[in-house]
């Protein structure tokens, strides 16, 4: 899984997932995808999500989806 967020999040490297996700509040969301997809992503990259099935309404919400890496 990935943790997408739509918020600019500072010092991603040095902070844990909860407080990501408590900084990112309520724009974050799992996205679920395929292994290679997983092991091409790195903290911080920019990314397009596309194909989203249904979203669990938890928090944060989570999804399988496409994700791409933006260059």
């Amino acid at each position: 899984m990935i943790l997408v967020v739509k918020n600019h999040v500072t010092d991603l490297k040095n902070k844990s997932i909860e407080k990501i996700i408590e900084e990112a509040d309520p724009n974050a969301i799992w996205i679920t995808t395929d292994r290679a997809t997983y092991d091409s992503i790195l903290i911080g990259d920019h990314v397009k999500i596309k194909d989203i099935g249904t979203v669990l309404q938890s928090y944060p919400g989570q999804t399988k989806g496409k994700v791409t890496k933006m260059e």
